[in-house]
């Protein structure tokens, strides 16, 4: 039921024909939700410093863990790997 899929890279484009069962065209282009955050575009970098009242010459770092709860249940991970101290680290 799609036409086309994106991707951003060849292991990704394997695992869309396996789990979807997917034969059609496969763009290795880049992966929407996350694009912008690797794209190095300056404006849009000052935009989200501006936003969310970070200086711009203080570092940022992104922590985006991506676990869901179903995991935790289904394959019993545990999940204290996530109670980071944020003000030590």
């Amino acid at each position: 039921m799609a036409d086309v899929f994106i991707s951003n890279s060849d292991h990704l484009s394997v695992i869309y024909r396996r789990a979807f069962k997917y034969h059609g065209p496969i763009w290795k282009c880049g992966y929407p939700k996350n694009d912008m955050l690797v794209q190095n575009n300056h404006e849009e970098g000052m935009k989200a410093r501006k936003d969310l009242g970070i200086p711009s010459d203080q570092k940022m770092l992104l922590y985006a863990p991506t676990w869901r709860l179903r995991f935790t249940q289904e394959h019993h991970i545990d999940m204290n790997v996530y109670d980071l101290d944020i003000q030590r680290l």
